[in-house]
């Protein structure tokens, strides 16, 4: 079976996450299963309500996952903690390397990820 071209991005997100969310990297960057199982499943969920695109970089820091999608002008990242707070997506519009404008929305859905998504590839 033939993968589109989102659900190609969402099993390359995935499958980065898996990778570094590996007990044998386990140090105290390596996300906890918590922010791994929140991003799964708001990543499948916005796979499921509109277009996921690759993402620019996945990472983690102190036990929590950051997921970028990076455009010129824009940046959309989805920021999973390590505890069990609720999943929060950072927005910025860009001049160059420098952000003109960001945003900060707490207690993120599957829905307002695609959204972010649809906004960081809109010219």
């Amino acid at each position: 079976m033939k993968l589109g071209a989102a659900s190609y991005a969402l099993q390359e997100i995935l499958s980065e996450i898996d990778r570094i969310g590996q007990p044998a990297e386990n140090n105290e960057d390596t996300p906890t299963a918590h922010a791994c199982s929140a991003a799964r499943l708001l990543l499948r969920g916005a796979h499921q309500i509109g277009s996921l695109i690759q993402a620019t970089t996945v990472e983690s820091s102190e036990g929590d996952l950051l997921i970028h999608w990076d455009a010129r002008s824009k940046s959309v990242v989805l920021i999973c903690p390590k505890d069990d707070r609720a999943p929060s997506i950072y927005r910025e519009v860009l001049d160059g390397n420098k952000a003109t404008s960001s945003e900060l929305t707490n207690n993120v859905s599957a829905t307002s990820l695609s959204d972010a998504i649809s906004w960081v590839i809109q010219p």
